[in-house]
């Protein structure tokens, strides 16, 4: 009975990230389409802040409320949400507030993408945290609801635009934005449910000894993924950088996949550790084989595609990232290992293993990244990046196996 239950639990998850991704490709193919390239270019970087703010918010509040409170009963779970919802309150508000002070002082399509966002902000962090409460209360599926709320209101909000006023990059942010406001609205009305931020900063106080920690960490492991883009850029050029890019583009699939199981591994492998400590290595050992073999089948799907088939999908480039095919799967195959194990890391409540791996890692990864696209090639590029990467993943293991037995002393 407890397998059928993974799974369903695993479906809803991938379900509900893979409605997140859908719809927020589409709005990119919307704006690319619609709106010229600098201001393509601007909307990038905005989403870039709004996913690195995202990563902090369930840093410091969804992660943290997966971690203490699935496998709670719900009169003590349901109070502990609320409160972290206003938490998620606070840290948008906080993180808005310089994001508004920028705008003022850039002008054009930056500002006013800027004011979008910053508008926004604190109820998308609230969305994001009540997603969590939902997976840690096991109610994935209506987590879903909430996303597919927002999927909608994306959609509406996107013709309304086309068929009214015109393209706009702030109108189309403003949409995307408010609509996914509305999607957390909807159900704090029908479940009465009051955001109090008072009580959330009590929460993130509470918390913070993980809190803290899984920021540092998320900071270390997005500052040394845009680092090393960077550096490529820099020592290679932004041809090599480009094919890099074009070919984890088409592994984005197994994005949404590692993305659906943070929080389903999370909440999942809290409840087994509180109530069958014996399956928690099992079922992370299962978690690991399966995001290391999906890329590499991935891999060897595309390895096999026709030369012709190939180019008139992506065109000429097809050529460049068809030798990138197998270095950047397996770099995505270590990539998946080394998320599997930082859940287990996650549902032991280890913030300080968790974060000593990454902080030993993150160098070793930018190192040989840097290594490789010294030599000159994107396939260099790529096996450095997948040697640091596989030494992430080895490291990761370690101190998951570490963690595992002290906790059972």
């Amino acid at each position: 009975m407890v397998i059928p239950g993974l799974r369903k639990q695993a479906s809803w998850a991938m379900a509900d990230q893979g409605m997140s991704s859908l719809t927020n490709f589409a709005l990119t193919i919307v704006v690319l389409r619609t709106m010229p390239l600098p201001e393509f270019g601007v909307f990038s970087l905005v989403y870039a802040l709004y996913q690195l703010t995202l990563s902090a918010g369930r840093a410091l509040v969804g992660q943290p409320l997966a971690i203490r409170f699935s496998a709670s009963p719900a009169e003590t779970r349901d109070p502990e949400t609320k409160d972290a919802l206003g938490a998620a309150l606070v840290v948008g508000f906080a993180a808005a507030i310089p994001i508004a002070i920028a705008a003022q002082v850039t002008s054009g399509p930056l500002s006013r993408g800027l004011i979008a966002v910053a508008i926004s902000l604190p109820l998308l962090l609230v969305q994001d945290a009540w997603r969590f409460g939902l997976f840690a209360a096991g109610h994935p599926q209506r987590a879903f609801v909430i996303d597919l709320i927002w999927g909608v209101g994306q959609v509406l909000s996107v013709v309304i635009i086309l068929l009214g006023p015109g393209p706009s990059l702030f109108l189309y942010l403003l949409g995307w934005g408010l609509s996914g406001a509305i999607s957390v609205a909807i159900p704090a009305i029908a479940t009465r449910t009051a955001l109090k931020p008072i009580r959330g900063i009590a929460w993130l106080r509470s918390n913070q000894d993980l809190g803290i920690r899984y920021v540092a960490e998320s900071a270390l492991l997005n500052g040394a993924e845009q680092a090393v883009r960077v550096l490529i850029g820099i020592v290679a050029g932004l041809e090599i950088l480009g094919a890099l890019n074009g070919t984890r583009t088409i592994f984005g699939l197994i994005t949404v996949l590692i993305l659906g199981a943070e929080v389903f591994g999370i909440t999942e492998g809290t409840r087994i550790l509180e109530r069958n400590p014996g399956r928690h290595q099992r079922f992370t050992s299962g978690l690991a084989v399966v995001l290391t073999i999906a890329p590499l089948m991935v891999a060897a799907v595309l390895a096999l595609v026709p030369q012709s088939l190939g180019v008139s999908a992506v065109g000429d480039s097809w050529t460049e990232i068809r030798r990138l095919v197998w270095p950047v799967g397996i770099l995505v195959a270590a990539q998946g290992f080394t998320s599997a194990y930082r859940i287990g890391l996650r549902s032991l409540a280890d913030a300080r293993s968790s974060l000593k791996a990454q902080t030993f890692s993150a160098p070793i990864v930018l190192g040989l990244g840097v290594v490789g696209a010294y030599i000159g090639t994107a396939q260099a590029a790529a096996i450095g990046l997948a040697a640091g990467n596989i030494f992430s993943a080895a490291l990761f293991r370690q101190y998951f196996v570490t963690a595992r037995k002290r906790s059972r002393q």
